[in-house]
């Protein structure tokens, strides 16, 4: 089962992921505000998003989304593009 990881969790989040089974794919699920804000530079927390990816990369953990979050994703970039933000 899955559940919400805030910023401030992350340190121990990092410890009980990287405890886990080596048959099993280290992984987690990230939301469309975590795609914004890595990819969208003007958000205030990009420097910190950038930096927690980085983290979940150094330490082997795979990045995955769900359907929702990359349609939710692709509907940001369109309104952003059209000139109309969210």
């Amino acid at each position: 089962m899955g559940r919400v990881i805030a910023f401030s969790e992350f340190t121990s989040y990092m410890k009980e992921l990287s405890k886990g089974a080596s048959e099993f794919v280290r992984g987690t699920i990230l939301d469309t505000n975590i795609l914004i804000s890595l990819t969208y530079e003007i958000k205030s927390d990009n420097d910190a998003v950038i930096e927690f990816v980085d983290a979940l990369e150094d330490h082997g953990i795979k990045l995955f989304t769900t359907v929702s979050t990359r349609s939710e994703y692709l509907d940001f970039n369109r309104r952003m593009t059209r000139g109309r933000p969210t």
